[in-house]
C-alpha cells in the first residue's frame, strides 16, 4: 500500500540510512559488533534498544530472525520506524521471552540504563 504513513517511513528510512553512513563513530561500532556478533544469516536474535538504534537497525539488516525490545517506554518514533512490529516493550522487570529464546543479543546503546 502506499499510504501517507508508508511514504514518510520510507523517507524517515533515507534520512536515517544517510545518518548512519556519515557517522564514522556509528560505522566504527558497527565493525565492532558485527565482528563480536558473528554472521547472522538463519539465527534467531533479540535487539534490546534505548536512544540509537541505527547501528543495530544495520547488524539486522545482515539477516537472521530479528525482534527488538524498547527499554524506554514509549520506544522513541526511530525504534519504531526502524523495527516496526518486531519491537515490543518491557513486560515489568524482564524482557517479554522465555530464557534461551535466541542465539544473540544486542545490547547496542542500551546497556547503561540497565542495572
Amino acid at each position: 500500500m502506499n499510504t501517507t504513513a508508508d511514504r514518510q517511513l520510507n523517507q524517515l528510512k533515507a534520512v536515517l540510512d544517510s545518518w548512519f553512513q556519515r557517522s564514522v563513530s556509528r560505522r566504527q561500532s558497527f565493525d565492532v559488533l558485527a565482528q563480536l556478533a558473528g554472521p547472522t544469516s538463519g539465527k534467531q536474535c533479540l535487539c534490546v534498544v534505548a536512544e540509537d538504534m541505527l547501528v543495530s537497525s544495520e547488524i539486522a539488516a545482515r539477516g537472521g530472525n530479528w525482534e527488538a525490545v524498547s527499554i524506554l517506554d514509549p520506544p522513541g518514533p526511530v525504534a519504531s520506524c526502524l523495527f516496526g512490529d518486531q519491537l515490543h516493550g518491557l513486560e515489568g522487570e524482564g524482557i517479554p521471552f522465555p530464557d534461551q529464546s535466541y542465539d544473540l543479543v544486542l545490547l547496542e546503546g542500551a546497556i547503561e540504563f540497565l542495572e
